[in-house]
């Protein structure tokens, strides 16, 4: 059967950006994930059946801990390891900047990548 694994407000805090502050100072990130699985661990009540989500949260960790130029770049990494876990047909990786350096009021922008 197919159905879907969410992790959703996951909060990380990183120091990605084109801009020589962001990469001093950081900022706040909101991730969610969206993950469609086909198995049967339903029927036999086993982890090791079905996508092991603090799995996809230490990716996610991981993958924060390291710097890049773009969000875009940070939501790809983390996309592609996660589509790499056995089980996942498919993963929605939204990441969302908190307060970016934006000469103007907006509370975030966002990037997904999905298949």
């Amino acid at each position: 059967m197919r159905f879907k694994i969410k992790l959703e407000n996951i909060r990380i805090y990183g120091f990605n950006g084109c801009i020589e502050e962001e990469s001093k100072i950081g900022t706040e990130y909101i991730v969610n994930i969206e993950i469609t699985t086909v198995n049967t661990s339903y029927k036999i009540d086993e982890l090791t059946e079905t996508v092991d989500y603090c799995q996809v949260y230490a990716i996610i960790e991981e993958e924060s801990r390291n710097r890049y130029n773009l969000i875009e770049t940070l939501a790809h990494k983390i996309f592609h390891r996660i589509k790499s876990i056995p089980n996942i047909e498919g993963c929605i990786v939204e990441i969302k900047k908190l307060n970016p350096p934006i000469n103007g009021d907006v509370e975030s922008v966002t990037v997904i990548f999905a298949t």
